[in-house]
C-alpha cells in the first residue's frame, strides 16, 4: 500500500491513515501468521475512502483494494482534479475523523482518543486519524 500512498502524494492527494477508535498498535511479532491487526483490513483487502471536500459539491466513495495496483493511476489523477474515480462505490454516509496522533500534537492523543471512543458509542462511522495539519490555535 506504500506505493499507492506515494503515488497519491506525488499527485498532490493528501493521504490520511485511519483506524477504529480504541485500537492500539501491536508489535509485529505478535501478529498472527498471515493476519493483519489493523481495523479496516477486510479478508479480501484494505478498505479505502476517497473524497473531495472543496467547493460546493463534496463527495465520498469507498473501495476495497488488495494491492496498490488496484488503485489505478488514472483514477488517482481524477481524484487529484476533484472528480470521483471510476472505481469503488458511494460511501454509506459521512465519516467523523478525529485526530489522535500524539507524535505530532500531544493534545490530539490526550483529547482525540477519548473523544473518538465516546463518539463511536453513538455513531458507526467514527475513525481515529493521523494528524490533520491543524494546530492548537486553529481548534
Amino acid at each position: 500500500m506504500r506505493a499507492a500512498a506515494d503515488t497519491a502524494d506525488a499527485l498532490g492527494i493528501r493521504v490520511q491513515l485511519i483506524r477504529r477508535p480504541g485500537h492500539r498498535y501491536r508489535a509485529r511479532a505478535s501478529r498472527p501468521a498471515g493476519g493483519h491487526p489493523r481495523a479496516g483490513r477486510a479478508p479480501d483487502g484494505t478498505l479505502v475512502y476517497l473524497c473531495w471536500t472543496q467547493g460546493s459539491r463534496p463527495w465520498l466513495r469507498q473501495a476495497t483494494i488488495s494491492a496498490a495496483a488496484d488503485l489505478p493511476r488514472a483514477g488517482l489523477r481524477r481524484l487529484a482534479q476533484g472528480r470521483a474515480p471510476d472505481f469503488g462505490s458511494p460511501a454509506p454516509g459521512p465519516l467523523l475523523l478525529i485526530c489522535a496522533h500524539g507524535h505530532r500534537n500531544v493534545c490530539c492523543a490526550r483529547l482525540g482518543g477519548p473523544l473518538a471512543r465516546a463518539l463511536a458509542r453513538e455513531h458507526d462511522h467514527v475513525w481515529e486519524t493521523t494528524h490533520l495539519g491543524l494546530n492548537r490555535s486553529a481548534t
